[in-house]
């Protein structure tokens, strides 16, 4: 007598694993809905509370971005976060009626729903030896909760590839010099493109090993607990140092894409006594040695002047 062939149905067409996907879907959803919500929340909040002291600050003869400024500074955050802030509890004094967009994030109420920055700066005169530059590198957006709070977007204004590519800092660079340029490994292959329409030639790299803090945090494939720092020469521009150093930087984190202060000591030690510049600087230039230039640079390039 023949055995009777039982099949078996495969689990994902059985009505309760339809309905277990189903309601860990919508968990999922909801989850991390309220996580972005909560962050929406809690930069209006921020902004309310800012405005709340504008008497204030008029008695005090503080006035537009130098209430951002100074508020920014204290805080130890980017300006253009506090700036956003301000103007999404300005125009949306209740941010509920913004529950209902699809697919809401900070990120989209800032580049859909709040004015848009105009403002462009020019790359200064003169002529530099020595350019050290942190691009704000296109970062993709993730649309989970799991990089909500570092995505790069709530920090400061990115760039496409294209409009870092076409600065014309070949116009700022002597015939011999140069370029240190951080890039973070998923813009590696781009990196070289932007080296070369600066009018530079790949010549070696430096690598930050980031110590402390919470280990690991972004990446798609492994942890990004190091930063690539490109070296490039237009002309011929060898360290004027009589002995070189490491390759490799062990240093702490810092807030978010802030470099360490070692890479400066490093730059000024190989080529002393020359003329430098920090493009896409963020604050104030490490020493009087530099200038700065960038829409949040606090210098005579910068937009604080």
């Amino acid at each position: 007598m023949e055995k009777a062939i039982v099949v078996i149905k495969p689990v994902e067409e059985e009505d309760w694993y339809r309905d277990l996907i189903e309601d860990c879907q919508r968990i999922i959803a909801e989850t991390i809905f309220g996580s972005r919500w909560t962050l929406i929340e809690g930069y209006h909040i921020l902004g309310t509370r800012i405005l709340k002291d504008n008497d204030n600050f008029k008695r005090a003869k503080i006035y537009g971005e130098k209430i951002t400024s100074r508020v920014s500074l204290s805080l130890r955050k980017s300006q253009r976060t506090i700036e956003r802030a301000i103007q999404f509890a300005k125009k949306y004094p209740d941010p509920k009626i913004l529950q209902k967009v699809k697919n809401i994030t900070w990120h989209k109420i800032c580049n859909k729903f709040l004015p848009k920055r105009k403002k462009k700066i020019k790359l200064p005169k003169g002529k530099y030896g020595v350019i050290y530059a942190d691009p704000p590198w296109p970062y993709p957006e993730r649309l989970d909760s799991k990089n909500l709070y570092g995505a790069a977007s709530y920090h400061y204004d990115r760039m496409s590839i294209k409009e870092i590519c076409n600065l014309k800092v070949k116009n700022i660079a002597h015939k011999n010099s140069v370029l240190f340029l951080w890039v973070a490994t998923n813009f590696l292959e781009e990196s070289f493109k932007v080296i070369k329409s600066w009018g530079f030639e790949y010549k070696s790299n430096m690598v930050w090993i980031k110590e402390r803090g919470r280990p690991g945090g972004i990446g798609w494939y492994v942890w990004g607990d190091h930063e690539i720092l490109l070296i490039s020469t237009r002309g011929s521009y060898l360290p004027k140092a009589k002995n070189l150093v490491s390759s490799v930087v062990k240093a702490p984190r810092g807030r978010h894409s802030k470099k360490p202060d070692k890479f400066y000591e490093i730059i000024e030690y190989l080529y002393p006594k020359d003329k430098y510049i920090e493009l896409f600087l963020r604050g104030k230039p490490n020493n009087k040695n530099w200038k700065g230039w960038g829409l949040e640079a606090k210098d005579i390039y910068g937009s604080k002047k």
